[in-house]
């Protein structure tokens, strides 16, 4: 008899419970195929979905929504596969994967296929209003942490979460400004690699004064 995982009435599910669920959603003859295929045949099946895979429509997927499915894949084979340390973003574990998986996001790019939709940037004035906000008060703590975080959205444009995972490695203290290393991210829109670059921030850059009470 299956055992009751379903959370009661208006409680807010265990532990155990949401635990039950998650290992519920996954199938277990997937758990044990994937146990048994080895790293050759995980590489040509990886590369052949990504390579391959459409919508119902038989539309293209976009290129962050790729990236993102490599991603999901590569930390799920880590989760299920016993002894499994490598990870599918890795050019010399997987070179076939590596160069067509790459090779097919810039010639979506080149194509003008699968783009990612874009926003409108701030302009001048509506950076000023939103500094000078008493949110972003730099006087107080939470204010001026809140306004370090613009900041690095302003010049660095992180994106998918990136700015709270920030390292302090990432930053270099040089004489004539702060160097921002930034990493590779989920949203990419060139290759596999296309997104990591250094960003130079000059010490004669200086935030706009906040407006006193």
């Amino acid at each position: 008899m299956a055992q009751d995982i379903s959370p009661k009435g208006n409680h807010l599910p265990s532990l155990k419970q949401l635990s039950a669920l998650a290992k519920s959603r996954v199938s277990q003859n997937t758990v044990m195929n994937t146990e048994n295929q080895d790293k050759d045949t995980i590489e040509l099946q990886v590369t052949q979905f990504l390579c391959g895979v459409t919508s119902k429509n038989r539309e293209y997927y976009s290129r962050t929504s790729l990236k993102n499915a490599l991603s999901a894949i590569s930390r799920y084979l880590q989760d299920v596969k016993p002894g499994w340390w490598y990870s599918l973003h890795n050019k010399v574990d997987f070179p076939d994967l590596y160069a067509r998986f790459d090779g097919l996001l810039k010639d979506m790019k080149k194509k003008g296929i699968g783009k990612t939709k874009s926003t409108d940037g701030l302009f001048t004035d509506e950076i000023r209003h939103i500094i000078q906000h008493e949110t972003l008060n730099p006087n107080v703590s939470f204010g001026l942490l809140k306004q370090v975080f613009f900041w690095i959205y302003i010049l660095g444009a992180p994106r998918g979460g990136e700015h709270v995972n920030l390292l302090a490695s990432q930053l270099a203290d040089t004489p004539d400004g702060i160097i921002f290393k930034k990493g590779q991210q989920k949203n990419d829109q060139e290759g596999v690699d296309g997104n990591q670059f250094d960003l130079n921030i000059p010490f004669l850059l200086t935030s706009v004064p906040h407006k006193s009470n």
